[in-house]
């Protein structure tokens, strides 16, 4: 695990068996009703595994009720039977924390496609890329919750934050035009 290697300094540190209670609680906050039949999708590879349970243990040590959730394959790309058994167990809250843009995009997808729409999507750190609206599409991205722990390293936040300008500015240096 990469947070037990004593020369790993990770601008996102992670602890075995831990996660950011924050979020968490505001999503608890805004959407009451959602976290009581939460689904999930979560990659079926060690790393993926262990964070879904650290997520799913933080999450419902606040309330939050798992109804449905299911290991995916990396090479998995139609989750249409997923959406219609979450619909089946009353879904109203879809939280992937662990899933990329990609799966996230497609995720979308079998939602529109199944005109399923719960109460709450919230997505990974991951979706916060610009890559996730074309590769939904027609899929309307457009509420989808991205939990930003992080400052917004694209330049958004090099005026608030002064490391990330020098972040951003050496980027510039090393790869001119680089985004």
């Amino acid at each position: 695990h990469p947070g037990n290697v004593p020369t790993n300094f990770s601008v996102a540190p992670a602890t075995q068996g831990g996660w950011q209670l924050g979020y968490l609680q505001w999503l608890k906050n805004k959407f009451p009703e959602a976290i009581t039949a939460v689904g999930t999708l979560y990659p079926d590879i060690a790393n993926g595994r262990a964070s879904h349970q650290a997520s799913k243990g933080a999450a419902e040590s606040l309330g939050f009720k798992y109804v449905y959730e299911r290991a995916i394959q990396p090479t998995e790309t139609d989750f249409t039977a997923d959406v219609v058994r979450m619909r089946q167990a009353g879904v109203k809250m879809i939280w992937i924390p662990t899933q990329d843009v990609k799966v996230t995009a497609r995720l979308a997808k079998a939602f529109a496609q199944q005109g399923f729409h719960p109460q709450a999507f919230v997505g990974g750190g991951t979706a916060y890329d610009p890559a996730l609206v074309p590769l939904a599409g027609a899929a309307n991205v457009e509420g989808l919750l991205v939990p930003q722990l992080y400052s917004a390293f694209a330049g958004e936040d090099s005026a608030a934050n002064p490391e990330v300008a020098l972040f951003n500015t050496w980027v510039q240096k090393v790869k001119p035009g680089y985004v």
